[in-house]
């Protein structure tokens, strides 16, 4: 059975009433099983959380997902 897993490779992302990405650069690979994202107020985890579940797409970098799997 393959791991599964969220991956962010190199993700730049800002809203469009951002003068900057509040999010510049990221990589990271979250395993199955992480639980929770912590941090102080207006630090992007709600944004974060967007990116990884596709409500929201990245203006650079990719977000690649889980393969599901079938029985």
């Amino acid at each position: 059975m393959a791991e599964s897993f969220i991956e962010f490779h190199n993700v730049t992302f800002g809203y469009p009433t951002s003068t900057s990405p509040i999010i510049d650069g990221l990589s990271v690979q979250l395993p199955a099983g992480w639980t929770g994202i912590i941090g102080p107020i207006g630090s992007g985890k709600t944004t974060l959380l967007q990116l990884a579940c596709g409500a929201l797409l990245p203006w650079e970098g990719s977000v690649r997902y889980p393969q599901p799997t079938f029985l």
